[in-house]
């Protein structure tokens, strides 16, 4: 996975599937009130994305082969659901 030190993660299609992985890389920020300055430090989030069905983050099982390519066994997967906005009740 990508950090501020490493290449990006390749989206690369499962081959078991029409899936890919796309990666998201979002900044968390601290603010330094001493020095009024903020600091950011970028994550990556790494999702499972297939048609017709929502996408599914998989970054906590993925995996990096060899080659440098992430990748998600089939069997570890989570399941993913629709988003519905709440609503009061």
């Amino acid at each position: 996975m990508a950090d501020g030190n490493t290449a990006p993660v390749q989206p690369q299609p499962q081959p078991q599937s029409k899936c890919r992985l796309e990666q998201l890389v979002q900044y968390t920020c601290d603010y330094d009130e001493k020095r009024r300055s903020v600091k950011c430090t970028p994550f990556s989030r790494i999702f499972r994305v297939c048609q017709d069905r929502p996408a599914v983050e998989v970054t906590a099982v993925a995996q990096v082969n060899e080659d440098g390519a992430v990748f998600v066994p089939e069997n570890r997967i989570p399941k993913g659901v629709h988003f519905i906005f709440p609503t009061k009740t």
